[in-house]
């Protein structure tokens, strides 16, 4: 429902917490579902590799004890329990990948941007994977 005069307040991680294992488990989950219903096939094709990347600069800076592993840590996290949800987010795809293949069909037959300008729209905004790691 659209309502003009609505306002909505977001309060960071304000439900499952700042860096806890619920919110490891949805923002990878719900990366996975993102780029699976939204990139241009050669982006999606070399997502695993930025994620690789991603992977290895958040353990670079846990044993720093600095960026979003080591405030999980500091939270009570275990790192053992990040490959886990990693891999609990890649079961959860799987599972859910045929619905979001319907949704991607419908999302690129109704699209108004062209692969194209969507990857010229993502790369002015992108992020490397050692900032992700670092923020």
């Amino acid at each position: 429902m659209y309502v003009a005069d609505a306002v909505v307040e977001h309060r960071y991680s304000h439900s499952s917490g700042r860096a806890s294992a619920e919110k490891a488990w949805l923002v990878e989950r719900n990366r996975l579902r993102v780029a699976v219903k939204n990139l241009p096939m050669s982006m999606l094709a070399a997502a695993p590799l930025y994620s690789l990347a991603r992977y290895f600069w958040h353990a670079v800076y846990m044993g720093q004890g600095a960026g979003k592993t080591a405030e999980f840590r500091a939270g009570g996290g275990s790192a053992l329990q990040l490959p886990w949800i990693v891999l609990r987010s890649n079961l959860d795809l799987l599972s859910c990948l045929p619905r979001l293949l319907r949704e991607r069909r419908e999302i690129r037959r109704t699209a108004r941007l062209s692969p194209k300008q969507f990857i010229r729209l993502v790369r002015s905004h992108r992020i490397s994977p050692r900032q992700v790691a670092a923020l």
